[in-house]
């Protein structure tokens, strides 16, 4: 009989998108996949935190939840001078404090890393230890908007833009099977595009993001692609939009249940017990 394989998750970046995780995991759970180690950036970071920390279920009745007033008041206090962002973040920091408390990375249920990004040499920072909403915020710091975080003497800042799709780190962490889940390649980069009206900030800006990042993606996949890519439909998700949460973690579910009705006999025997 083949030996059980060592399953790493890596979760991608992706804002309200990346809610569709939650889908995948609990779809994984289901059907008694282990999660061996899991990696995630930006968006990823924080339910790949609340996973290895066994807090799942806080975090995802926290965002099924979440109205536009409060993530207003969450995440906009304004910083000042404006040096290096407009947000200071404190807020964020809190909310993330409540749920996942004082633990440690070394301290996880699952081994996690949170990719961020060097600003001051652009390469990939990928954070193992010590605490652990210190690594999940700077993950998910993004540049402009929120100041960059200080870490052993390094800026970092959001890792979507450096590596969107942590694969090569659940590598690191001795996984021999990775199931990555990408919220961005494939979807449209505005679905609500008009060519006679000028673009917004926000729209040029969040536009600037997805662009990069999913240049970077297929690079990814190009180089050190994955045993399996799960790419939900979110097409008509978009990255702010909360209103989306829900349809977004159903879209996870489906897309991790699809992919578990085509597996063989021989690998169903690897991955469940």
């Amino acid at each position: 009989m083949a030996d059980r394989l060592k399953v790493g998750l890596a979760l991608g970046s992706g804002g309200v998108r990346g809610m569709a995780h939650f889908g995948v995991i609990r779809t994984l759970m289901k059907h008694g996949i282990k999660i061996s180690c899991v990696a995630g950036v930006s968006s990823g970071s924080v339910i790949g935190a609340a996973l290895a920390a066994g807090r799942l279920d806080v975090f995802e009745d926290f965002f099924r939840r979440i109205n536009w007033w409060k993530m207003f008041r969450m995440f906009f206090e304004f910083s000042w001078p404006w040096n290096g962002g407009y947000l200071t973040g404190r807020r964020v920091k809190e909310e993330l404090r409540k749920r996942l408390g004082n633990v440690r990375f070394e301290d996880c249920e699952i081994p996690f890393t949170a990719v961020a990004l060097d600003m001051m040499n652009g390469k990939e920072y990928p954070i193992t230890s010590g605490d652990l909403v210190d690594g999940t915020f700077a993950s998910l710091a993004v540049q402009g908007l929120f100041k960059p975080v200080s870490h052993e003497g390094h800026w970092i800042a959001d890792g979507g833009l450096g590596n969107p799709l942590p694969v090569e780190y659940c590598r690191r962490m001795g996984a021999d099977y990775v199931i990555a889940v990408d919220v961005n390649l494939g979807q449209p980069l505005q679905a609500d595009y008009n060519p006679k009206k000028m673009p917004s900030l926000w729209t040029i800006f969040t536009q600037t993001c997805r662009i990069v990042e999913n240049n970077w993606t297929d690079r990814i996949l190009r180089t050190t692609p994955p045993e399996v890519l799960l790419q939900p439909d979110l097409h008509d998700i978009f990255m702010a939009r909360l209103r989306h949460v829900t349809r977004a973690i159903l879209r996870g579910k489906i897309a991790a249940e699809r992919w578990i009705e085509s597996l063989t006999p021989e690998m169903r025997m690897r991955l469940m017990p």
